[in-house]
């Protein structure tokens, strides 16, 4: 079988082919033919020429490798999350302040029983969004363990494995899987974008709601857990998104956060 050379420096076969292509070969052929459509700048003048192996491994390799294999796309790093990436002591203060700001939000309450409302919900939300689900999971772990351990970290000055007992033992457990939900919904899919990020916001703060009114239903039923835990919440959930929303925007702008595309 004689190979020739064209003005394009791309080979062609001459004679016939008397090679029998597996199902596999043929679908294969089937797809980078398609994708040879696609080719422009009259590399291959005819949609035949593709029986010769230079010709096609060309036209076919470009445009496979341009539309058939889409770019990887990398997770967003949030603002805290960046900062931490500077050095450890950069990564320790804003684990620090982080779990400070959830002890100090949990004393800011409006004691109604049995579950209080208190602001760390916008606290805990608006931490995961500016740290990412690894670092925010991580602080939001370390001051679940420091209340749990007998640090009066909890709403009120509360403390101890005693307040998963409690009624509000569900919200305890949540924090850490609506940190991470949050967290991890930025940085691959909300990645800063505001309608996104406020859905992502709201299904954290639902997430959490929902644990800790199915802990609590546990103990006094379902309908009473309704009306003395999730119903009362729900207006200030409400509230507390829109704010962390705010919160997020301002702080990842002043951080000189560019948003990606």
């Amino acid at each position: 079988m004689a190979m020739a050379i064209d003005e394009h420096g791309i080979s062609h076969s001459k004679g016939r082919h008397h090679i029998s292509a597996s199902p596999r070969h043929v679908e294969v052929e089937r797809v980078m033919r398609a994708a040879l459509l696609g080719c422009r700048g009259g590399l291959i003048s005819r949609s035949d020429s593709v029986d010769g192996a230079g010709g096609f491994g060309l036209c076919a390799g470009v445009t496979a490798m341009g539309f058939l294999m889409p770019s990887p796309v990398l997770p967003f790093r949030p603002a805290l999350a960046r900062l931490a990436d500077y050095s450890a002591a950069w990564a320790v203060a804003a684990l620090v302040v982080g779990v400070a700001l959830m002890a100090w939000s949990a004393q800011i309450s409006i004691p109604i029983q049995p579950v209080p409302i208190t602001l760390q919900s916008y606290v805990l939300i608006t931490l995961a969004a500016l740290m990412g689900w690894r670092f925010g999971g991580l602080t939001v772990a370390i001051y679940v363990f420091a209340g749990l351990m007998g640090l009066p970290v909890f709403s009120g000055g509360r403390s101890g494995l005693d307040m998963l007992k409690g009624p509000s033992g569900g919200y305890i457990v949540g924090f850490l899987l609506a940190t991470l939900l949050v967290g991890w919904l930025q940085e691959n899919w909300a990645r800063l974008k505001p309608l996104p990020l406020f859905g992502v916001l709201a299904l954290g703060h639902l997430l959490l709601m929902v644990i800790g009114t199915g802990w609590l239903a546990t103990k006094v039923g379902l309908a009473a857990a309704l009306e003395k835990s999730f119903l009362p919440l729900l207006p200030g959930a409400v509230v507390k998104t829109v704010a962390a929303l705010a919160t997020v925007i301002l702080v990842e702008r002043l951080a000189g956060t560019e948003r990606p595309r």
